[in-house]
């Protein structure tokens, strides 16, 4: 029964992303949203360079004679997010870097969204989002990839104002290690809200990761502070905590944001 639940999930989700497609609006502006000072046109491109710091925790299986491994450091970690944002489209993706233990952990988070008519008080949503990680440790190197498809609903509270958008999605982890290889069914339950203040912009994220194969789960969670100082130019805070098979992460980033 878990094999055959476990195969007609992707193509489920597929029907239902091509669903909400054929339901899309022409006219569907971007669930992103910047302070009012800083929004401007139907077209929105910004960069966010970020620095800050990071609280890394390794927990290595034994294999063998091999013990099991724990470690944990903290060290600045570096970042530059991208937002592409359109009156029907948005992409938002982040790039960081950090090296503890004396190694190197690198990371991308890619998320792309298409919203559905805002005129109503909920709307469709459906997106992808592709996690892909480095990680370098005394005993080998990890490399994970995570692509994701997710489907939702938006719902504005205008009078706020404030959007909380409720979204599920299916997808595959691949990690690829020294010693073993794993692809793995995921689940993913997440939730977002966008608040606009007169000044600032603030967004909060939380991701239920649900390995179905392994029976495991995993917590991330990621809130965002942006404040505007000129029409082209903001300031932005950034945290996040994310579980993965291997590690544990909190981190705490700030920067300037620029559009352009």
């Amino acid at each position: 029964m878990k094999k055959i639940i476990n195969n007609i999930r992707l193509p489920t989700a597929i029907f239902l992303i091509s669903v909400c497609l054929l339901h899309a609006d022409d006219a569907i502006p971007s669930h992103y949203s910047l302070p009012g000072k800083m929004a401007h046109a139907d077209k929105i491109i910004a960069l966010n360079p970020m620095i800050g710091w990071n609280h890394n925790t390794l927990s290595i299986q034994g294999n063998g004679k091999m013990p099991p491994t724990k470690l944990e450091d903290g060290e600045p970690e570096y970042g530059l997010t991208f937002l592409y944002i359109t009156p029907r489209f948005a992409v938002n993706n982040i790039t960081f870097y950090t090296p503890p233990y004396d190694k190197d952990i690198w990371g991308n988070v890619l998320n792309f969204s298409l919203y559905g008519n805002p005129v109503s008080s909920a709307a469709w949503s459906i997106g992808g989002v592709w996690t892909w990680h480095k990680i370098s440790t005394p005993h080998s190197d990890i490399t994970l990839n995570a692509p994701f498809l997710k489907v939702g609903i938006i719902f504005h509270i205008p009078q706020c104002p404030l959007s909380i958008n409720p979204y599920i999605g299916y997808g595959k982890e691949y990690i690829d290690s020294t010693s073993k290889e794993y692809d793995d069914n995921m689940m993913l339950y997440g939730v977002s809200a966008n608040a606009m203040l007169h000044k600032l912009h603030i967004n909060i994220k939380y991701v239920l990761y649900d390995n179905i194969d392994l029976e495991k789960t995993y917590d991330s969670g990621s809130p965002r502070i942006i404040t505007a100082i000129s029409t082209h130019m903001g300031w932005s805070i950034w945290g996040q905590y994310m579980e993965q098979v291997y590690t544990e992460d909190l981190s705490v980033m700030t920067g300037p944001i620029w559009l352009f």
